[in-house]
């Protein structure tokens, strides 16, 4: 976490066999991040790539954004 910039990193692993059986490092990838924040209503809906949907609806793939491997 970076206050002064007010960013933070995540870094995750997931093994790629669980993904996909023909990775391909040079193909990109269509993804979305989000999160849910609270137990009850009024909760927060947040998203790495918004889906600017009326309701929260995180299932928007023409919103995902891209990923590219190095």
């Amino acid at each position: 976490m970076d206050e002064g910039q007010r960013i933070w990193v995540a870094e995750l692993a997931i093994p790629l066999e669980s993904l996909t059986q023909n990775f391909d490092p040079q193909q990109l990838w269509r993804a979305n991040f989000y999160r849910v924040e609270g137990r009850s209503e009024p909760r927060q809906y947040l998203s790495w790539q918004p889906t600017f949907t009326p309701k929260p609806n995180f299932h928007v793939p023409e919103a995902f954004g891209t990923l590219r491997f190095s």
